[in-house]
Formats: structure tokens, C-alpha cells, sequence
């Protein structure tokens, strides 16, 4: 373990294979590509790669890795995740208010197709939901 990388470079898988599921380390191909960024920015800290090579290989400008070279710097490989996961999504409905549309479909609603449901909804009840909250 390097002191510019908290993680061991041996958390990363190198099966070489990337897919779009994860994998046991609970990794996607985003996150998997994002250990051949680690291991491409510790070359350049190193001298060993330029900036140049390393925007080249990993297909990004060179401004970009820049930028991922400072936030590398600041706070090692954690810095190279996503900022947002874990997060719940900005348009997500509040467990709340989709139980309650739910009973609501439930109890008033039941023949009522997805989209007419969520009319209904927006127009009486000024809730709302998309279909596919309701189609489940």
C-alpha cells in the first residue's frame, strides 16, 4: 500500500474481463475502470507516465486528469468514486407518499390502469407518482 492510496491495489480485481454486472467486491465495470485510473495517476505522481499518456490511455482530456490528479492527491483512491453513491436518487418518491398513493390505487383505484392512476392522483389528490411506482 502506497502512502498516496489508501487502498490496496490488490482490491481491485484484474481479471482483465469487464462486464456490466458486478462482481464479488460489489464492483461494477464504472468502478472496476476506475482501478486502471488509480493505477494509471500513481504512474504519473511516480514520473513513470505522463500526463499526456495517461489522458490517452484512459480516454479522457488531459484537463481531466488534471483535475483527477488533484482530487487523488487530496484524498487518494476514495476520491476516484462517484460522489452520489449511497445517495438516494433526486427523483425518488418518499417511502411515505408512495405507500399512501399505493393504498390510495389500492382502495379507489384498482381498475384503473398505471397512467390513468397517476391522473387521477395529480388531479384530486395533488400527489405526484410516476407510472412505474404503480405498475409494481
Amino acid at each position: 500500500m502506497s502512502h498516496l492510496c489508501p487502498i490496496e491495489m490488490s482490491d481491485c480485481p484484474s481479471s482483465g474481463i469487464v462486464t456490466g454486472e458486478a462482481d464479488d467486491f460489489g464492483m461494477g465495470a464504472d468502478e472496476r475502470a476506475r482501478c486502471t485510473t488509480r493505477e494509471v495517476l500513481t504512474e504519473v505522481l511516480s514520473g513513470r507516465r505522463t500526463v499526456a499518456s495517461a489522458a490517452i490511455v484512459l480516454a479522457v482530456g488531459v484537463r481531466q486528469i488534471h483535475r483527477l490528479l488533484i482530487r487523488f492527491r487530496e484524498d487518494g483512491g476514495g476520491a476516484l468514486i462517484h460522489k452520489s453513491r449511497g445517495q438516494p436518487s433526486n427523483h425518488s418518491v418518499s417511502p411515505g407518499i408512495r405507500e399512501y398513493a399505493l393504498e390510495l390505487v389500492r382502495t379507489r383505484y384498482s381498475d384503473f390502469g398505471p397512467t390513468l392512476a397517476i391522473e387521477v392522483l395529480q388531479d384530486k389528490h395533488a400527489i405526484k407518482v410516476g407510472r412505474e411506482t404503480l405498475r409494481t
